[in-house]
């Protein structure tokens, strides 16, 4: 079993944030990563899915994919469990960005999708048991700071055993601007109803706020 170090990992994060700003913020979450390294590799990163349209690959989707392609091409996590179910748009999430996986060169065989998160906290909750399920010990999950920042405070409170892999721009940027193109078709959902359409605001502030899920039973 590992030791995690997500909790120490943002805290350092969020402070580079607040008492140096922007500017030193990359050289933060760069230490973060190296400092991960040491419990590489991981069985498993958790990726967090991203509305999905046909009209443009949303850009916080791309930085998604392509850092965790970059993180199984250099070896730092032997699997990668992608999350989302279609919420917003007629595209499972976590679907989609498996085609897209695939047509990185990550083998289609280390890829999972959990397809039943609607929320950011659900990413978390609902791949950690996939995790659970496939016998994955040392987990981390790899997203944007932000969505790290909504996820912390639930890691901290129920001692989730998972670290953290910010995104690190510089890291992927050379790579944002290949093209290439794939069939949505097979993660389309049939019968399709928006998140929006089929639950009440109260709802969502409750799914939100991962009021209807039981981190205690992990």
């Amino acid at each position: 079993m590992f030791i995690s170090k997500g909790a120490v990992s943002y805290v350092i994060l969020m402070l580079a944030i607040v008492i140096f700003g922007c500017r030193n913020t990359s050289e933060i979450t760069d230490r973060i990563y190296k400092s991960a390294q040491f419990n590489a590799p991981y069985d498993v990163i958790i990726v967090p899915g991203f509305p999905y349209t046909e009209k443009k690959m949303p850009e916080l989707l791309k930085k998604r994919l392509y850092w965790s392609h970059y993180l199984y091409s250099r070896e730092i996590t032997e699997n990668i469990i992608y999350s989302g179910g279609a919420v917003y748009s007629p595209y499972v999430e976590s679907e989609i960005m498996k085609l897209y996986a695939v047509e990185l060169g990550i083998p289609e065989d280390r890829i999972f999708t959990e397809t039943q998160a609607e929320y950011s906290v659900e990413n978390l909750y609902y791949s950690l048991l996939l995790a659970k399920e496939k016998g994955f010990s040392c987990i981390a999950i790899a997203t944007d700071a932000a969505q790290i920042k909504k996820l912390q405070p639930y890691i901290e409170k129920f001692d989730l055993q998972i670290d953290l892999l910010p995104i690190i721009d510089k890291r992927i940027e050379v790579v944002m601007d290949y093209g290439f193109s794939i069939n949505p078709e097979p993660a389309y959902a049939e019968n399709f109803v928006s998140i929006i359409n089929r639950t009440s605001f109260f709802d969502r502030w409750r799914g939100t706020s991962g009021k209807s899920i039981a981190f205690s039973k992990l």
